[in-house]
């Protein structure tokens, strides 16, 4: 490929991004906020000090290390603006346009008929999708990567550019390598059905590339042990149904979400396989190469198993369900256009164009629309949330003083502002359930209600019952509280009448107490 071709596509992946990332005043996510101050530390303090001491109460803390260290590395560049807010936005444009040429390059590698148009409809093709790959965090690249990895173990003879993407995959993002053994193992099973040849040489690439993206951090043996609690404790939390205070994307897909957002691509999914039925039926694989084959059938299970996933674990399955549907419909598509005959197969190529332009631009006008809806949510993050009271504390507290805050989401925010103090909980709340659950469960009902005690067992009984001040004071041992009045009204009413808390800054939305 050219890289005239390959810049030009760039530059109009990153302008399209750009208007997602600038367009709003918001901040898509606020994991954000945390990725590019950790950077910040990594530049300003070293790049091996994997020491995380502003989690007290998490696994985090105890374990020194960074799940994300890859990333975070490449995110240090951003970090030379004085404003990071603008770091922040201009690495998300540029991190989605480079996954969206990422995934250009493998379409374009396994032969798919007008790649950038399969590129553009995977973008648009679902509101959270799109939201997602907008976002500044690790997985807006592993999307690119991922489909990268698939096109090159097909179609590159050599193991080397197979081990080069999966250290690069497990130094950005080693909580997804196990993407990265099913994406290699359902093409090299391809390879072995089709093509009667087992490609041991590309995953014994995969394994060792993704051990050599795992080592390449300051202690990657702390970091396999937050792994362990994010990928194994988390499914046995959520196999007893614990209700943990989880991130929506680690929820299971809903009919909901399928109604308000899945319906056209799964259109174009059913149209497809309609397609293919009558492919099939018409006996129009005889002319089909085997190389077609070896990459058709795996883009399948692929989507099929990855749908699966976001079904019975959680939705952020759905973006690679629908990287790999892509890849399958893409496909699909290229062998009508390109090999099949007859005035009948004509018909259909014309009403094909004409069908995937007209759901494209419906696609792109509806889930545009469905973007801004969701900047105008509660889960988007202003960002100048918490600036004035973590600003005040840092002017005002002592280093190493510990916040307390209900939200666990509510630390990147807190932890981007203010430094200089410590928090009880960031990240996910398994991080902090693994290291105390008595503790995780005294912050839990602190945060989804408004009485003047809390719990720290589930169910709640007189036995488990904590009152605020012990609990917020003793248990946690912290000198302050951070009150979001939006999700805290109830518990400030409680701080507000008691003797011990001392309110010491307070605005319109925000209201910081001292513990006495």
């Amino acid at each position: 490929m050219r890289a005239k071709e390959l810049i030009s596509i760039f530059i109009l992946f990153a302008a399209i991004a750009a208007v997602f990332s600038f367009g709003t005043e918001k901040i898509l996510d606020p994991d954000s906020f945390y990725h590019i101050r950790h950077a910040w530390l990594y530049r300003t303090e070293g790049l091996f000090n994997s020491v995380f001491p502003w989690v007290q109460f998490s696994v985090i803390k105890d374990f020194a290390s960074d799940i994300w260290y890859g990333f975070h590395i490449l995110l240090i560049p951003f970090t030379l603006f004085p404003d990071l807010i603008f770091g922040v936005r201009l690495s998300a444009v540029l991190f989605s346009a480079a996954s969206l040429l990422f995934i250009y390059i493998g379409l374009k590698k396994m032969r798919v008929w007008i790649p950038l148009f399969w590129s553009l409809l995977l973008y648009f093709s679902a509101p959270d999708f799109l939201f997602r790959i907008n976002m500044s965090r690790p997985q807006t690249l592993t999307i690119g990567l991922t489909a990268l990895l698939f096109a090159l173990f097909l179609k590159n003879p050599s193991f080397w550019p197979v081990f080069a993407l999966s250290v690069v995959i497990a130094w950005i993002h080693l909580s997804l390598f196990w993407v990265v053994i099913a994406v290699t193992s359902a093409a090299a099973t391809g390879v072995l059905i089709f093509q009667k040849r087992f490609e041991w040489k590309k995953l014994l690439a995969t394994f060792l590339g993704l051990a050599t993206g795992w080592l390449l951090r300051p202690n990657p043996f702390g970091t396999l042990k937050i792994l362990k609690v994010q990928l194994f404790d988390l499914f046995a939390v959520k196999q007893q149904g614990l209700p943990l205070l989880f991130g929506e994307e680690l929820s299971p897909l809903d009919s909901i979400t399928i109604k308000l957002q899945l319906i056209p691509i799964l259109l174009i999914i059913i149209a497809t396989l309609a397609v293919f039925v009558w492919v099939i039926a018409k006996k129009r694989f005889q002319n089909v190469t085997l190389e077609w084959k070896t990459a058709f059938w795996p883009s399948i299970g692929l989507s099929l198993g990855f749908f699966i996933i976001a079904f019975i674990a959680g939705r952020r399955a759905m973006d690679f369900w629908l990287l790999f549907s892509i890849f399958f419909i893409g496909q699909l598509i290229t062998l009508i256009m390109v090999q099949l005959g007859s005035p009948q197969a004509e018909k259909i190529r014309r009403g094909i164009v004409v069908g995937l332009a007209a759901i494209f631009l419906f696609m792109t006008a509806r889930h545009s629309y469905i973007f801004y809806l969701f900047t105008t949510s509660p889960t988007t993050i202003l960002p100048d949330k918490f600036q004035k009271p973590m600003l005040w504390l840092k002017e005002n507290g002592q280093p190493g003083e510990i916040v307390f805050h209900t939200g666990w989401d509510d630390f990147p925010m807190l932890f981007f502002w203010n430094q200089k103090n410590y928090y009880i909980n960031g990240m996910d709340p398994i991080f902090q359930y693994a290291k105390n659950p008595s503790l995780y469960w005294e912050s839990h009902f602190l945060a989804i209600g408004g009485q003047p005690f809390t719990c720290n067992a589930i169910p709640c009984t007189l036995k488990a019952v904590r009152p605020l001040y012990e609990a917020i004071a003793e248990d946690f041992n912290t000198a302050y509280v951070i009150i979001d009045l939006e999700r805290n009204f109830g518990l400030n009413g409680h701080l507000a009448k008691h003797p011990k808390f001392e309110k010491v800054f307070e605005n319109d939305s925000e209201i910081l107490y001292r513990v006495n």
